[in-house]
């Protein structure tokens, strides 16, 4: 597929989509049908940088040295069924199988460009200014994004919502009033961060220990370490929230 669509852009000149042509597609202005190897295909030109035109979900790859030839060369050479988007600064992938870039796909970028590599998917994106919404949101919240466990590097929707508050809640005038930050000085980041990984492993001992390969009765002693100096039990879903809010803030912001 990917050598097809390569020789019809050489031919038109523009880069373009290409499926296979099925009798109940709705086609449009932009759409060609054509026939190769008795195999019947549509045609989709895509204006540079127009988001418009594309369908499936759109996935954010992060670098902090982006060199977008190698990376570029890297993805047509690894997946046929995408698209390559250059929008706004932003290196965008844009494919219809929703299971082609998955939580693999940072350490297989990484292994081929040296590059610590995220990726943030989009989703399914139905107008430009949705487009500009994440986006904009992305670039706000990359700091909580870099700092993240090192194997953790495949982010989604959801986790940029809870990111997005966790910001406003850090700016929040009330949250600082209600909470002595001097307690958490008293906690190394290990601990801070053990409580962290409990909570994103759904306050599952085992889960979170083997996850961070600690041993259980450690996590336990830090739980409770947390518990004795914060006085916040985050066994418990309520302190727990909080917790989270209060202490991810903290870390992203210490580390800026």
């Amino acid at each position: 597929m990917k050598d097809l669509i390569e020789f019809f852009e050489s031919q038109l000149g523009k880069k373009i989509n290409l499926y296979k042509y099925n009798k109940n597609d709705i086609l449009k202005e932009n759409h060609q049908v054509v026939v190769w190897d008795n195999q019947k295909y549509v045609i989709e030109l895509i204006e540079e940088n127009n988001i418009n035109n594309l369908k499936g979900n759109f996935y954010l790859i992060y670098q902090k040295n982006v060199n977008k030839t190698l990376l570029n060369e890297i993805l047509t050479t690894l997946y046929e069924d995408v698209n390559i988007v250059n929008y706004k600064g932003n290196f965008i992938l844009n494919t219809n199988n929703i299971d082609l870039i998955n939580k693999d796909t940072p350490q297989i970028i990484e292994t081929e460009s040296y590059e610590k590599t995220y990726i943030i998917n989009l989703g399914e994106i139905k107008s430009k200014d949705e487009f500009d919404i994440k986006l904009d949101l992305t670039k706000k919240l990359k700091k909580y994004i870099a700092i993240e466990n090192s194997d953790r590097k495949y982010f989604d929707i959801f986790d940029l919502a809870l990111y997005n508050m966790i910001e406003l809640c850090g700016t929040d005038i009330i949250y600082k009033n209600l909470f002595d930050y001097n307690l958490i000085d008293k906690i190394d980041n290990l601990v801070l961060e053990t409580g962290i990984a409990f909570i994103e492993n759904g306050f599952n001992i085992s889960k979170t220990s083997n996850n961070i390969y600690l041993h259980r009765n450690t996590l336990i002693y830090r739980l409770e370490k947390i518990k004795d100096i914060l006085g916040m039990d985050i066994k418990n879903f309520n302190e727990a929230c909080i917790y989270y809010i209060i202490v991810k803030n903290y870390l992203v912001n210490k580390t800026i």
